[in-house]
C-alpha cells in the first residue's frame, strides 16, 4: 500500500471506532431483530423486503418491516406441533392486509446503492407526476420493495416504489 492509502485507510478506521464509541449506549432492541428474522425464515419471498408505510402527515408516519407469509406459513405460524416452540404467541405479530387498491409503481435504476434514485424518485413522484397526473394520493397503504438478494450481485439492487392513489375528486 502507499503511503497516502495507508493514510486513507487508518483515518476510515478512526472515524469507525469513534461511530462504535459514541453509538455504544444505545439501545439495541433485540426481541424486534429477533422477530424481524424469525418472519424472514418463514417468507415465502426471501429476495425481498417488504416495508409497509402508513398514516403519513406532517408529523411522519408509521412503518412497518413486513414479510409476505404463505397461507400454510400463516394458520401454522402459532401451532406448536408444527414449529416446536410454544413462545410464538409471545411475538406479537401484526397482520397486514393489503388493500385491492389502484397504484402507481416507479422502480430504480438495478445498481448496488438504489436508494438516492429511490428517494428522488420520491419526491419528483410529489413534486412533478402527481400534480399533472389527474390522480391523488389514497389513503391507503404504501408499499416499498427492497430487492436486495441474492447478495453475491448487489449490482442488481433496485426499489419499488408503490404509491397508493385515486383520481381526483
Amino acid at each position: 500500500m502507499k503511503e497516502r492509502e495507508i493514510m486513507e485507510w487508518i483515518d476510515s478506521l478512526q472515524k469507525t471506532i469513534e461511530y462504535i464509541e459514541e453509538h455504544l449506549t444505545d439501545r439495541i432492541n433485540y426481541d424486534e431483530i429477533a422477530k424481524q428474522w424469525l418472519l424472514r425464515g418463514a417468507a415465502s419471498d426471501y429476495y425481498t423486503d417488504y416495508c409497509v408505510i402508513q398514516n403519513i402527515d406532517d408529523y411522519g408516519y408509521d412503518f412497518f418491516i413486513a414479510n409476505e407469509l404463505n397461507k400454510w406459513t400463516r394458520e401454522n405460524l402459532y401451532n406448536k406441533e408444527v414449529t416446536g416452540v410454544d413462545f410464538m404467541s409471545k411475538m406479537n405479530f401484526e397482520e397486514i392486509i393489503i388493500p385491492k387498491q389502484k397504484y402507481v409503481v416507479f422502480e430504480t435504476k438495478h445498481c448496488s446503492h438504489p436508494i438516492e434514485e429511490y428517494i428522488d424518485i420520491r419526491q419528483n413522484l410529489v413534486t412533478d407526476w402527481m400534480p399533472s397526473s389527474g390522480y391523488q394520493f389514497s389513503s391507503n397503504l404504501e408499499l416499498v420493495l427492497l430487492h436486495w438478494r441474492p447478495l453475491s450481485d448487489k449490482s442488481n439492487r433496485f426499489v419499488e416504489i408503490c404509491i397508493p392513489i385515486e383520481n381526483l375528486r
